[in-house]
């Protein structure tokens, strides 16, 4: 599953695959989206799901694309 990640200056907000998931911090974030996972019954016994989430560069200023933007981007594995 892909995942655009972005932060709106309060919290971290990752869409992708029908999902909107937000969180102050990256536990929060990935703590939500397991749960909306396990809601949507996409988290099963014995199959991982893998997300891969990027940073979504047209969020930050065109003065700060020189910063890389993988220092954000993320893959987290979630089984049951």
């Amino acid at each position: 599953m892909d995942m655009i990640v972005g932060h709106n200056g309060k919290e971290w907000v990752a869409t992708g695959g029908g999902v909107e998931v937000r969180g102050c911090n990256w536990e929060e974030l990935d703590r939500t989206l397991q749960q909306r996972l396990a809601e949507q019954g996409m988290l099963s016994e014995g199959n991982p799901v893998q997300v891969c989430m990027r940073f979504d560069m047209d969020g930050l200023p065109r003065r700060l694309h020189q910063y890389s933007s993988h220092y954000f981007n993320r893959i987290v594995r979630f089984s049951v």
